[in-house]
């Protein structure tokens, strides 16, 4: 069976064809939309969307058939949530039609949820238990009995959000993850506070502290990129 797979959920639009009788891994295509400034702007990341998807699709059925030949694409799935609205919509419109049109299967895709098989898979774990860590989403899960089950989560933003608000207020571009952790390989820990309750967690004023602390004169690079990241990882392993 051959499948088209596309994702298009924020800021990233990429497809891939994924044959089930096939070692070989699928060659994926995919164009990021990157902002001028600040974070991701819904309306824009969805133009980005209208623009990539056709092409990705297009990209990844050209490497299909140079590989596999006129074979045809037995279904289409597509990243339905979570995600920015806008850019889910335009996704899963132009899988619904791609699906009519090759007259085959159409199958709606969790992308959090995929993020976790690909974990399970690749461990071979049986029973693991999962932290789900991304923009919006923060979630601690056990799988078992063929269900994942919601242990704890973030109670307010997720990590990545609390990462983005932190350098904006630093004027960085988006992403800005990778930055904080590049600053943070060498910087020295600077102590904010952070909320565990139970098997929930908070981010809220991490971010918050983070944002008054720069405010403050805290030097960024050397001390205080460390600690959002130490304080998150700690947040979410309960400590």
């Amino acid at each position: 069976m051959r499948v088209l797979g596309i994702e298009g959920t924020a800021w990233m639009a990429s497809a891939a064809v994924y044959d089930t009788d096939s070692d070989a891994e699928p060659t994926e295509f995919h164009d990021r939309y990157e902002p001028d400034s600040g974070g991701i702007h819904p309306r824009e990341a969805a133009e980005h969307m209208s623009d990539a998807v056709p092409t990705v699709v297009e990209d990844a059925l050209t490497a299909a058939r140079d590989r596999w030949g006129e074979t045809p694409i037995d279904a289409v799935a597509f990243s339905r949530g979570p995600g920015l609205g806008p850019c889910l919509r335009i996704v899963g419109t132009a899988a619904r039609a791609l699906a009519a049109r090759l007259d085959v299967p159409l199958v709606g895709v969790n992308h959090m949820v995929a993020h976790l098989e690909i974990g399970r898979h690749q461990s071979g774990f049986d029973a693991p238990v999962c932290l789900n860590a991304s923009g919006a989403n923060a979630h601690l899960l056990g799988f078992q009995g063929d269900r994942y089950r919601v242990l704890g989560e973030t109670l307010d933003t997720g990590v990545g959000n609390a990462l983005d608000k932190f350098t904006r207020h630093l004027d960085w571009s988006h992403p800005g993850g990778p930055k904080v952790e590049r600053h943070a390989a060498d910087g020295e820990y600077h102590e904010l506070p952070y909320v565990v309750k139970g098997m929930d967690f908070s981010f809220s004023g991490i971010t918050s502290a983070a944002k008054q602390a720069v405010d403050d004169g805290v030097p960024v690079p050397r001390r205080l990129c460390r600690a959002p990241g130490d304080d998150l990882r700690d947040a979410h392993r309960g400590e």
